[in-house]
């Protein structure tokens, strides 16, 4: 009975570190928009080590240092989400109205001969909304509700060698919400 007690002891810290690997990350669900870059999009997100475009100041500000001399990116992505609500009592669907984002994107980067660089990123990286018809079942839930965040990264970012480089920078957030909401003055029974 003791070996098998010390056994088990000793599978507790094993079991417990093989569960936290199996943890998922949160998500906003719908909000984040990841399209920071057009290549960068392109690629499925696994930008973070090829940072060869001013977009690097979003997946992985380090790279700017690498990069020589001036780069800019613009972009703008459209986006026109779809969304649609069967109602279970009754069987009934409504649709969303439907609506365009266009969330912006500017990087700017210049590496100095010394292997300082500077870079300056503006982006969305979440937003998004939905507005619904008026007078739909969920009416007193939600009418429409809308999320904005703006982002400012100045950044950075020193390469001492030509395989390495670190940076430091801070992001400026600006972020506005809106939810509108109906309300039933009278109980239609």
């Amino acid at each position: 009975m003791s070996a098998r007690r010390t056994a088990l002891r000793a599978a507790i810290p094993a079991v417990l570190g093989l569960s936290l690997l199996a943890a998922a990350p949160a998500r906003g669900a719908g909000f984040s928009i990841y399209e920071q870059g057009a290549a960068a999009t392109a690629m499925g997100g696994a930008w973070t080590a090829v940072a060869d475009s001013p977009a690097a100041l979003f997946y992985n500000p380090a790279g700017i240092g690498f990069q020589p001399g001036l780069g800019l990116e613009l972009g703008d992505t459209l986006i026109v989400p779809l969304g649609s609500h069967t109602d279970p009592e009754t069987g009934a669907t409504t649709d969303a109205e439907v609506q365009l984002f266009y969330p912006p994107t500017f990087y700017a980067a210049y590496r100095f001969p010394c292997g300082v660089a500077v870079g300056f990123g503006f982006n969305a990286p979440y937003g998004l909304g939905m507005e619904w018809p008026d007078g739909w079942a969920g009416f007193e839930d939600v009418e429409a509700i809308d999320l904005q965040t703006f982002l400012l990264n100045p950044t950075l970012a020193w390469s001492p060698v030509e395989w390495f480089s670190f940076a430091a920078g801070f992001d400026a957030v600006r972020s506005i919400v809106s939810l509108r909401k109906g309300i039933q003055l009278f109980d239609e029974r």
